[in-house]
C-alpha cells in the first residue's frame, strides 16, 4: 500500500559550493502534512555531507505555499528576475 507523496530533485553535486533544490512537489493528499519541511530538511543535510556550504532554490512571485515553506525553513530572498512570462522568477538562499 506504499504511495509516493511527493517528488524531491537536487543538482549543483559537480562543482562549487552552492547545491540547488530544482523541483520539490508535494502530492495534493499529502500537503500541509511536513513533508516539503522534511524534504528541505533532508536535502539541506545531503548538501552539508558533500561540502555544500549554502542551499538555493528558485520559484514564482505567485507561488505563495512554496515561499511560506521556504521562508519558514529559514530560507531568504536573495534575488528577484523580471523574465518575459508574466511570473517573476524569485531565488531563495540558505547557508548551511
Amino acid at each position: 500500500g506504499a504511495v509516493p507523496c511527493g517528488y524531491l530533485k537536487i543538482n549543483g553535486l559537480e562543482d562549487g559550493n552552492d547545491g540547488w533544490i530544482s523541483i520539490l512537489a508535494v502530492a495534493s493528499a499529502f500537503q500541509r502534512k511536513g513533508i516539503g519541511k522534511y524534504a528541505v530538511s533532508y536535502a539541506e543535510s545531503f548538501f552539508k555531507k558533500q561540502g555544500k556550504l549554502c542551499v538555493k532554490i528558485h520559484t514564482t512571485t505567485d507561488n505563495y505555499p512554496a515561499r511560506k515553506l521556504y521562508e519558514k525553513c529559514g530560507y531568504l530572498l536573495c534575488n528577484s528576475t523580471n523574465t518575459y512570462t508574466a511570473k517573476d522568477k524569485l531565488t531563495y538562499f540558505k547557508q548551511i
